[in-house]
């Protein structure tokens, strides 16, 4: 396969026996048309350097299920013409044609990822305030021993007892004896506030829980249905055995049982009832009094 055309023409042969477009070699190459146009029609300038066409050309041949001779073949054929195209095209730079696909979004991830590290260092800048200098600022009270107090509030009161005031009370002593009277609550008003607790407690009412009106335990599955005395339908349907039915109607009731012999037992108004012998399978109708 010396001829110019003949590996370009083997490809595009191939491709049409397949049946295949174009537009779809060139999304499965991931290349563009006009790349895909250039290889089978071997025209050199259009095509980047020989070792990015080399693999180019290999990928198509197997996409295409050509041989292994006939792939060694069009890539050496190739190869050869692309040399003497290399040779007049020297000094020029080579652009690998771009496959398919965006690539903005790199960039996008780029500037996002810039704008968080900023705000990170933005707020690790301001978060390192000095935590003692909001301390600092604040002037310290000075704390004066009890003694001290009372030494000057005596002082205080003799200067005024020699100017003639000797009528003057003694305010720290005062709050303090309030102070005192206040901390220390009367023993028996504690007593008559439990004593009423106690009392509201003891007066709350106890609910007594009545029992329900009607329950039927069952054993087996069952169609029930089941009136009042008003002759409103309290239940119609299917129970499975282990199941409960619990009701509220006004007595006497009107039962009807698919299968008599499934219910396991029955209470209205807490009483247990007393059952007759039934067989499995029989309607059996009951009217309670």
């Amino acid at each position: 396969m010396t001829e110019t055309g003949q590996a370009g023409q083997l490809l595009a042969q191939a491709r049409e026996a397949q049946k295949r477009s174009l537009q779809e070699v060139a999304n499965e190459l991931k290349l563009s048309v006009s790349f895909v146009k250039a290889i089978e029609a071997e025209q050199c300038s259009s095509l980047p350097d020989v070792a990015f066409v080399r693999g180019y050309v290999r990928n198509y041949a197997r996409l295409l299920g050509l041989s292994k001779e006939e792939t060694q073949q069009v890539v050496a054929h190739f190869e050869s013409i692309m040399a003497p195209a290399k040779d007049i095209a020297s000094g020029t730079p080579v652009v690998a044609p771009k496959t398919q696909g965006p690539r903005w979004w790199r960039l996008l991830w780029l500037i996002a990822i810039v704008a968080i590290i900023g705000q990170v260092l933005y707020m690790w800048q301001h978060s390192e305030a000095p935590a003692g200098s909001s301390e600092a600022a604040l002037p310290k009270a000075e704390t004066v021993p009890p003694q001290e107090k009372r030494a000057s509030a005596t002082e205080s009161r003799q200067e005024r007892e020699e100017d003639g005031h000797s009528t003057v009370v003694d305010d720290e002593e005062l709050s303090l004896e309030i102070s005192e009277d206040i901390a220390q609550p009367d023993d028996t008003d504690t007593a008559d506030i439990a004593e009423v607790d106690i009392a509201s407690e003891e007066a709350e009412p106890v609910i007594e829980e009545t029992p329900a009106a009607l329950v039927l335990a069952f054993a087996d599955e069952c169609w029930v249905s089941v009136t009042d005395n008003t002759g409103r339908t309290l239940f119609s349907g299917i129970k499975q055995g282990g199941e409960e039915l619990i009701l509220e109607g006004e007595a006497p009731y009107r039962f009807v049982f698919g299968n008599g012999a499934a219910l396991e037992s029955m209470r209205i108004d807490g009483e247990k009832v007393t059952l007759p012998e039934r067989r499995a399978g029989q309607v059996w109708r009951y009217a309670s009094r």
